[in-house]
Order: C-alpha cells, then structure tokens, then sequence
C-alpha cells in the first residue's frame, strides 16, 4: 500500500528525497525546539512520581539561600525565597540536577544561624537571657514546652481563653499557646500511658519449663 503511495507521487513528479530530507529537517529543527520542553516534562514527572520534597519542605539551595518548596508542576518548580521575599521559578530538568538540602527530612526540626549585634556596653549574660525569653516565646521554635508557656505568657501576655474581638480567630500566637499546651497535655498522657505499660510488663510473668540436668 505505501509502495502504491510512493509510485503514485512519483508519477506526479514529486522528488521524494527532497521531501524526505525536508521531513527530515522539520524532524530536527522541531526535536531541537522542543528539547528543553521535553526534558522539562519528563523531568517534572520524576519528580512528582519519586519526589526528594513535597509542598512545605524548607530546602537549602546550592549557593546557601533558604526557600520553602510551593509547587511543583509538569515543567516549573516554584520556591519562596525567604530572605528576598520572593517566588523563585526553576525549570525541573535544571532543578533534577540541581544539588537540594532538604532540611525537612527526616524531621521538620531544623535550626538556621542568625546574627544579633548588640552594643558593646551592653551586658552579654543579660543580652543572652533576653535572646532566649524572645526565642522561646515565638510558638514555632525548639524548647522545652514548660519555659515557652511561661516566656508567651510573661512576652505576649496571651491568656487560654483570649480570642481576636474583630473576626473572632485565634491569632497566631494565641493559636501557639494553645497547641503549645495540647502538646504538653500529650505529652503528659504518654508518660502515663508508658508508666502503665511498664507497670503491666513486671506483673506478666510467662511460665518456663523448669528440665532437671544430672551430672554423672
């Protein structure tokens, strides 16, 4: 049938190997074209099948910037910025071989170093104490739960049953002191519940088979 086809533009006195080099060519010029879509795609699907990230991961980029991951689509991959303020659009075949730290996993804990100048009359002991009052009384950073109740209450002054009188949300700081102490009251129920555990393993006693061995 395609060898009729061929006799047919022949008779017609189409040159087939002009148009053959001619669909050549367009082959190429459009492979060439679209090369970086492509490898963008299948990029972008690597990416969403076997994925190093996901929405909300904090990852450090190679020359040291901070971004939080917002989207990852078919061809671009969107960070914020942190320091900059500002969405950062990376192609996802550049961003495949781009050296990412996610600093997410395995836990969202993660710490970043900062520098605080202070006057050189100041205090260091007295400057570093009220460092940490600032840091602990923020809902989101490390500490021991106990001390960063008693910083929110004494630096935000937040009470239990404080609610916004305009729109009637939780703020942000009284919605941390709230959960600050659900992870408190959690945490105090998994003690329990493990002293009770351990209390119930010492009253399990398994029975062993007692075999007499004679020596002659």
């Amino acid at each position: 049938m395609l060898d009729r086809k061929l006799f047919l533009l022949q008779t017609l006195g189409i040159d087939l190997i002009g148009l053959w080099v001619a669909f050549g060519g367009l082959t190429f010029v459009l492979g060439f074209a679209l090369k970086d879509i492509l490898s963008n795609f299948f990029s972008g699907l690597v990416l969403l099948i076997d994925t190093p990230f996901q929405f909300g991961d904090v990852v450090a980029l190679k020359d040291g910037s901070i971004a939080v991951i917002k989207s990852v689509r078919i061809r671009l991959t969107t960070l914020y910025l942190i320091e900059s303020h500002c969405d950062l659009f990376i192609p996802n075949a550049t961003l495949e071989s781009e050296k990412l730290i996610n600093l997410s996993r395995p836990t969202s804990n993660y710490y970043y170093t900062i520098i605080i100048p202070i006057r050189g009359d100041c205090d260091p002991n007295q400057a570093i104490k009220i460092i940490e009052e600032v840091v602990l009384s923020h809902p989101d950073t490390l500490g021991d739960i106990d001390k960063k109740l008693v910083a929110i209450e004494n630096f935000y002054k937040v009470k239990d049953q404080l609610l916004d009188a305009q729109d009637n949300l939780l703020s942000k700081k009284e919605f941390g002191h709230k959960r600050l102490i659900a992870e408190q009251k959690l945490k105090i129920k998994l003690a329990e519940i493990k002293k009770a555990m351990k209390y119930l393993i010492g009253k399990i006693q398994l029975p062993f088979s007692k075999n007499t061995v004679t020596v002659l």
